[in-house]
């Protein structure tokens, strides 16, 4: 509790002797928002309490009142605070708000306010979905109709929401509305016929309504639907795993017949399976898993709000007799009029082995043996008449109750191809070769196409099969290759057919001597003879022989300086060469002795330097490396112009003037032609004349 004055302080002063009394003035009373901060977050649409403090010098608390804004507006109005000094008020904030007002008075009309500012929070409405009945299905007056859907809120829990089911029709609906922790609600009730407005309303605590609608048509009371089971016939049999086809009819005077659900079910083995129907109300439906046992089996077709038929037949379900046949096995491959055994197995998990008929069939000559099996169940016998062909054996066993097991197997009788003619070549055979066989002639009396078969053996021993021919690197001298030809119609082999050949030795070769030196070919020469020696059956070399002027001479080389040969000779080298199979081959080169050309090393003139009155000789110096004597000629020449022959010349005679260049010419000529030529020259020296006569005139001369 404030403490305050009740009556005014009195102030006694004095004025000019006299006593004056005063009152004191009145305080504001002050006010503030302690439930909240300011810029409070407040959702919108929902009831926010606040509370304020109010405070006054000069007034007790209940003679203060208090008064509420959100903006402009009063939302709570002039209201005496409680004994504590505080006021409450609820708030219920609109998205745009944006401030909260406290306002306090006195007695005596002063006052006081207090704000803060808030965000508004904007809230969502709820949220409703009708799962059921949708607007396309089927629905009847008679039965039940199931109402679901899912509500929620962001704000509200869904068991805080207000749900309410509603027909445009029937009104309210009388509906359980109460959801689960995720939002769904379910119930089933009745809608009389007709056209339906149908409304799920959802709406929360803070008055958003949220409405979810469709239209739905109500029918009358719903008709059954018929269905009849057509095969298979009632009482029929049947083997344990094979398919059996179940075919019937369902039809519906409300809904077509693709919303009919079909089951078929054994009350052996309870449930079977579902399948649809077609348009015109026919159905199938297969399955080869029933039991071995005698069955009562159940059509029941329901309509889509579960009213149903239903048919029902009796079938049993068992094991025929196991057939197998032992012989032949299929693919067997018989030769025309041979015995051929059949054996047959049977057993059966109901009847006596011996009461099981027994049927035997081919598919080209029909029935062959009928009867029963022993009592372990084995039924045999052998024929040679069956036809040549491809024949289909079948094996049929019937038990007591009708049902058959079978077997089948497929052989062929045939009638095999006559030998062929085989023929080998090339005839002779070398080691270099390939031997290649070729067989014809074979013939197939049932008309199949023949193919060959090749195996060939060398010296009796077999080497290669699939084969028409054996290469070279198989094939060695004096061997015996047989190759034996099997002729084959796709079934089965004839007699087959051999041809041999021997491989025969192969010539060794050689090929042309060819004689070489490191220089020319010359009567002092080292000569040297080689060819290239090959036998395609073995490896061989070559040896040698020379013909040197009727000398023979063995080795590949041959040094000439050792014999006497002269240009022009003909030297020859014969190569011959051996196999060990006994063959040979010999080979001749030849070359001639050629000649070297003679060579001047020097010629000479003496004197050398000559008078014009003096007599030359020309000296040369000349040599030959094959030893032939040389002819020897000497041309002189004065000034350039040819004056004699021979190895001197006389100055005088051929008028030589001083500073004449004298030449000499020189050639050599060896017995082949060939020949050197060098010259050498001098020059004419002047010479000082000569006083041969002195003459006095007069001889005796006088004094004058």
């Amino acid at each position: 509790m404030k403490l305050h004055f009740g009556l005014a302080a009195l102030l006694i002063a004095c004025r000019g002797g006299e006593n004056v009394i005063e009152k004191q003035s009145n305080s504001a009373p002050t006010v503030m928002i302690a439930s909240h901060s300011p810029d409070v977050e407040i959702r919108e649409g929902y009831v926010e309490a606040f509370r304020a403090t109010v405070s006054d010098d000069d007034n007790e608390f209940s003679e203060l009142t208090v008064a509420w804004y959100v903006g402009d507006e009063i939302v709570c109005d002039w209201e005496t605070v409680s004994p504590a000094g505080e006021s409450f008020c609820e708030v219920v904030f609109e998205a745009d708000d944006t401030n909260v007002i406290a306002e306090v008075r006195d007695p005596q009309g002063a006052g006081g306010r207090a704000e803060i500012g808030v965000v508004v929070i904007p809230t969502d409405a709820p949220t409703a979905q009708i799962l059921s009945p949708t607007q396309n299905s089927n629905h009847y007056s008679d039965q039940l109709i199931h109402f679901s859907g899912v509500i929620g809120d962001n704000e509200d829990a869904p068991e805080d929401l207000v749900v309410m089911w509603s027909s445009s029709i029937d009104g309210d609906l009388i509906l359980d509305t109460s959801p689960d922790s995720d939002g769904n609600i379910s119930d089933y009730g009745y809608l009389s016929e007709g056209q339906h407005a149908l409304e799920l309303r959802v709406e929360d605590s803070s008055g958003k309504i949220t409405k979810e609608q469709l239209v739905l048509q109500v029918g009358g009371e719903n008709a059954l639907p018929t269905c009849e089971l057509l095969t298979p016939a009632n009482q029929s049999s049947f083997q344990v795993g094979e398919a059996i086809v179940f075919e019937a009819t369902a039809l519906d005077n409300n809904v077509g017949a693709s919303e009919l659900i079909v089951t078929f079910s054994s009350d052996k083995d309870g449930t079977l399976g579902q399948t649809p129907v077609n348009s015109d109300g026919s159905l199938t439906y297969v399955t080869d898993q029933l039991s071995n046992n005698t069955h009562v089996i159940f059509l029941v077709v329901e309509d889509e709000v579960g009213a149903s038929c239903q048919d029902s037949i009796v079938i049993s379900v068992g094991t025929p007799p196991t057939v197998e046949i032992i012989e032949p096995q299929s693919g067997e491959v018989f030769s025309l009029g041979t015995d051929i055994l059949f054996h047959g197995s049977f057993s059966d998990a109901e009847d006596a082995l011996n009461e099981i008929d027994v049927s035997w069939t081919s598919s080209s000559a029909g029935q062959i043996v009928t009867g029963s099996p022993d009592s372990q169940g084995s039924h045999q016998f052998s024929t040679n008449t069956l036809a040549a062909g491809l024949h289909t054996i079948s094996l049929n066993g019937t038990d007591t109750t009708g049902l058959e097991g079978s077997d089948t197997i497929t052989i062929r009788v045939n009638t095999p191809p006559t030998a062929p003619v085989v023929s080998l070549s090339p005839d002779p055979i070398y080691g270099d070769g390939t031997l290649t066989a070729v067989a014809s002639g074979s013939t197939d009396a049932d008309g199949n196409p023949i193919t060959y078969t090749y195996e060939w053996y060398e010296d009796g021993s077999l080497q290669a099969s699939n084969l028409t021919n054996i290469g070279s690197s198989s094939l060695d001298v004096g061997e015996v290759w047989t190759v034996r030809v099997t002729p084959n119609d796709g079934y089965a082999d004839g007699q087959y057919a051999e041809a041999s050949i021997t491989v025969s030795n192969s010539e060794p070769t050689l090929t042309t001597p060819v004689i070489s030196s490191s220089g020319g070919v010359y009567n002092d020469s080292l000569l040297t003879c080689t060819s290239t020696a090959s036998d395609v059956d073995e490896v061989v070399t070559a040896t040698y022989s020379w013909d040197i002027g009727g000398a023979t001479v063995t080795g590949s080389t041959v040094d000439l300086s050792n014999y006497s040969v002269s240009v022009g000779d003909s030297i020859e080298c014969v190569a011959s060469v051996s196999d060990s199979n006994g063959g040979s081959a010999t080979s001749t080169g030849s070359t001639l002795i050629e000649n070297r050309s003679p060579t001047i090393s020097g010629v000479s003139i003496s004197p050398s330097s000559p008078g014009s009155q003096d007599v030359l000789t020309c000296s040369a110096t000349s040599s030959d490396l094959d030893g032939e004597s040389l002819a020897e000629s000497v041309e002189w020449f004065v000034a350039g112009s040819s004056v004699a022959t021979g190895v001197t010349l006389d100055l005088s005679s051929v008028s030589a003037a001083p500073n004449d260049t004298v030449e000499c010419v020189v050639v050599v000529t060896d017995p082949s032609g060939d020949s050197d030529q060098q010259s050498s020259s001098v020059t004419v020296l002047n010479t000082n004349p000569t006083i041969d006569v002195l003459t006095l005139n007069p001889a005796e001369p006088t004094l004058n």
